[in-house]
């Protein structure tokens, strides 16, 4: 496993990589909230037969934030990951995406489908609340509740609370959770800022109905 920086129009991107560069790539996408090494059992168990690439996404993890709520639109964030891809020269690949991830798979399919070999949706696609008559302005409030009030003590005891959302547990789930973490003002705490889930899902519910109602 690799993690490196790299710079994008002044911004800088983490990913972390698995694999040789002579094998087929797989480049994967994390769900809100999460970080690369979502995918770190299972880049574990392919990175003898395949290159394996993940971003953390804006304001994750160690990716730097945009400036602004317009560059967390869908088209932008499509071109985003393309120009990544186009400075790591990554042309043919195959596309592993999860929840959040997802819903961006799909505009990048839309967008650029002849770069994809081929894709695995993983619980795939955002899906908002607002089919249970919640409001936008709800379902944002929701998630920056729901991520705020994620606050323990101790490393021990946000361990302990994440190993209850897992039928099993291992020696790689400790290292993924542990980059879901930060460290603050004394308390553990999810690591990804409120402005970024807000901006990330908000525009994932209005590109979702968008494309709903075209249908």
């Amino acid at each position: 496993m690799r993690r490196s920086l790299i710079t994008y129009k002044e911004k800088t991107v983490h990913l972390t990589e698995w694999g040789e560069a002579h094998n087929p790539t797989i480049v994967c996408l994390h769900g809100l909230g999460s970080t690369s090494l979502s995918f770190l059992e299972a880049a574990e168990e392919l990175k003898k037969n395949f290159k394996i690439i993940a971003f953390d996404a804006p304001g994750h993890g160690r990716s730097e934030p945009f400036n602004s709520a317009i560059d967390y639109e869908m088209p932008r964030l499509v071109e985003w990951l393309q120009g990544l891809l186009d400075q790591l020269n990554v042309s043919d690949f195959y596309l592993l995406s999860h929840s959040w991830g997802s819903f961006l798979a799909l505009h990048y399919l839309v967008r650029y489908p002849e770069h994809v070999l081929d894709t695995i949706l993983i619980d795939g696609g955002y899906q908002t609340k607002r089919i249970w008559s919640s409001s936008l302005e709800e379902e944002m409030d929701h998630y920056e509740k729901d991520f705020d009030e994620y606050v323990f003590d101790s490393w021990n005891d946000f361990f302990l609370a994440e190993k209850e959302n897992y039928l099993m547990w291992s020696p790689l789930k400790n290292i993924a959770v542990q980059d879901l973490g930060i460290e603050r003002e004394g308390k553990v705490r999810w690591h990804a800022s409120k402005r970024n889930r807000r901006y990330l899902s908000s525009s994932s519910t209005r590109y979702h109905f968008t494309c709903r109602h075209r249908t």
